[in-house]
């Protein structure tokens, strides 16, 4: 998943289903769940089509509720969609950073610090970072640290900080030897060049300038 010349990265609404380990990700179940997160139907949205009881619902939104394609039919109707909108394969985008977010939320800590560990390299501050992927630095601050609760490195913010560094692997740079449980500096020359400091005053110019919005768009 490169950053240039890629498509934006999709924003879906939080958390992004992660499904069970070993479900196919393009299985029917994970499919709705995914679209169900695309198209904003999650939590109170869903529950008002009153399809099903609450608790199948969110296990429809997580993936985890086996159901039919007539089901699927039945469920877009309710809920003002075209049956295809829910049933259809994800696109190459739209696969790429679902695979990315599922895999940065087994691994939250790591993936966080490895990116932390790539705009230190760049030379990069955590301000400046947190700025580019539009957080509040307090969120930032929160998601490097051993929390149960902290925030995890979704793939559209990941695809802004990427970009800001000119890394040519994208976020998947971010993932390398999660599951390897290898330290997050490892191998990072390959991955990531400092920035010259023209580079980063223009990006401090274009980035530090407005109070940056956290992943729900508030600032």
């Amino acid at each position: 998943m490169h950053t240039r010349g890629a498509k934006k990265a999709p924003r879906l609404a939080r958390p992004w289903p992660l499904l069970e380990d070993g479900q196919d990700p393009d299985g029917l179940e994970a499919r709705v769940a995914f679209h169900l997160h695309r198209t904003g139907f999650v939590g109170a949205r869903l529950a008002a089509s009153s399809f099903l009881s609450r608790p199948d619902l969110q296990s429809l939104a997580q993936g985890r509720l086996a159901i039919s394609a007539d089901d699927v039919i039945a469920l877009a109707r309710s809920l003002g969609l075209p049956p295809r909108q829910l049933l259809r394969s994800l696109d190459a985008d739209e696969a790429a950073c679902w695979r990315f977010y599922r895999t940065s939320a087994r691994h939250r800590v790591h993936v966080w610090r490895r990116a932390r560990a790539c705009w230190e390299t760049a030379g990069v501050s955590a301000r400046l970072a947190a700025s580019i992927m539009r957080i509040r630095n307090q969120s930032l601050t929160q998601a490097l640290e051993d929390r149960a609760r902290g925030r995890v490195l979704a793939c559209e913010p990941a695809s802004k900080l990427t970009s800001a560094l000119e890394m040519p692997a994208g976020p998947e740079a971010f993932l390398m030897f999660a599951e390897a449980m290898w330290p997050p500096e490892h191998n990072l020359e390959d991955v990531v060049a400092p920035l010259t400091s023209a580079k980063i005053d223009a990006l401090k110019n274009l980035h530090l300038q407005a109070r940056p919005r956290d992943g729900n768009g508030r600032r």
